[in-house]
């Protein structure tokens, strides 16, 4: 028995070490590559079409949101780039993707970025909408409505996102897009079939569990 266990280990430890030698473990803590990504494959293998060295940029992050907003953007090499040729960029190790600014009511370009980073990883942003509400008016001596009417409001909806590294899929953030991606991990998909819509919290640890135990490994970048 001593032995097979020393096989086990022996095997696993070393299969990690093969991965060691050319390859990165993309976990939690991953810093990327800081540049600007013009597709998910160059985000997927860390290695950004342009460094930040080789761009001129001017850009606020809101901390809260993660939402980055780019205001000015040129190649210090004059040659001109479309934002819409940008899939993403990363600042400081993060990623951001890039979003429809009418998405979130902005007229600069936006990006979303990540906060959890895996095998499957997590991102959100806000979304202005327009609802409508009733209105009353009220007799102050009666206490009864006399008169009603509909206004526009805006609230804002939170948009929380899925995104597979493997294949670059997105799905909204939900309980069965989860369950769906984490199935194949027996206990962490009986945790989330355990737990309601409404566990955002909870379901977003179980993403983690699921990340910390399912590794996945990108190759180290050439640049």
């Amino acid at each position: 028995m001593v032995r097979l266990c020393v096989v086990y280990f022996l095997i696993f430890f070393g299969h990690l070490g093969l991965y060691g030698q050319d390859s990165l473990l993309l976990n939690r803590n991953f810093s990327f590559e800081d540049g600007l990504y013009l597709s998910f494959e160059q985000f997927q293998s860390n290695q950004p079409a342009y460094s930040l060295q080789e761009v001129e940029i001017i850009y606020t992050v809101n901390p809260q949101t993660l939402l980055a907003q780019v205001a000015s953007l040129r190649l210090r090499s004059q040659q001109t780039i479309d934002f819409n040729q940008i899939w993403g960029i990363c600042i400081k190790g993060r990623p951001f993707i890039q979003i429809d600014r009418r998405e979130v009511g902005k007229e600069l370009a936006s990006f979303a970025g990540l906060s959890i980073i895996g095998r499957l990883c997590f991102f959100s942003y806000q979304k202005p909408i327009v609802v409508p509400v009733e209105i009353k008016a009220y007799n102050p001596l009666t206490g009864q409505p006399f008169r009603s009417g509909t206004i526009n409001r805006e609230n804002i909806l939170n948009n929380p996102l899925l995104l597979d590294f493997q294949s670059g899929e997105m799905q909204p953030f939900s309980k069965s897009n989860l369950l769906k991606w984490v199935n194949k991990d027996p206990q962490v998909a009986r945790l989330v079939r355990s737990l309601e819509e409404t566990d955002g919290e909870t379901l977003l640890r179980a993403l983690v569990a699921f990340n910390d135990r399912n590794l996945i490994f990108i190759k180290k970048s050439s640049k």
